[in-house]
């Protein structure tokens, strides 16, 4: 669903029966927490914390995202304990931000703990289809996250095309038919 930047939305924390917290925005946190209920393997997920609504809130998430992603699970989901998420969430909304909420990110120290780890795994031997499921990201994230730490990924070749031996191949090879070796 797309994001509508200027409709009022407000920050919330959920925090799962498992201990994993949810940190984003919705214009309407009741509904959101029986969505997430319902979509929750366990259920039982809790409504921890939820800020005033603000036209400006989809860029407060931003920053909290970036600055908490050394601890993102998966999507939105951070392992972090309840208070520390709630103290976060406040922290960073008491701070405000720019008018333009791209220079505040630009501020920010580069959260790329993630993106190191994918590195170590993938040059250590892991296959990248199994970081990428480990992380929760696509395959070519992981290659796009390899060529940005400078990593040049080896070519693969081509597979190799059986010719099925039917009859007529057979045939064909016998009288001495290669197609490598035509005369032009």
């Amino acid at each position: 669903m797309p994001r509508i930047k200027n409709l009022p939305q407000c920050l919330y924390v959920m925090v799962a029966p498992t201990g994993e917290c949810k940190i984003g925005v919705t214009t309407n946190a009741k509904g959101r927490l029986e969505n997430i209920n319902n979509a929750h393997p366990r259920g039982g997920v809790k409504l921890a914390f939820v800020s005033d609504l603000r036209s400006d809130m989809w860029a407060v998430e931003m920053i909290i995202h970036r600055r908490l992603s050394a601890k993102r699970l998966c999507g939105e989901w951070f392992d972090i304990c309840e208070q520390e998420a709630v103290q976060f969430a406040s922290s960073v909304l008491d701070e405000g931000i720019d008018s333009n909420p791209h220079k505040a990110m630009a501020t920010l120290p580069p959260a790329r703990v993630r993106d190191q780890n994918i590195v170590a795994e993938v040059k250590g031997g892991a296959a990248r289809l199994a970081v990428a499921r480990r992380y929760g990201i696509s395959t070519r994230r992981v290659l796009q996250i390899m060529i940005r730490a400078g990593y040049v990924p080896r070519k693969q070749s081509p597979p190799k095309v059986k010719v099925r031996p039917t009859v007529e191949n057979q045939i064909r090879y016998r009288s001495g038919y290669r197609p490598e070796r035509r005369v032009r």
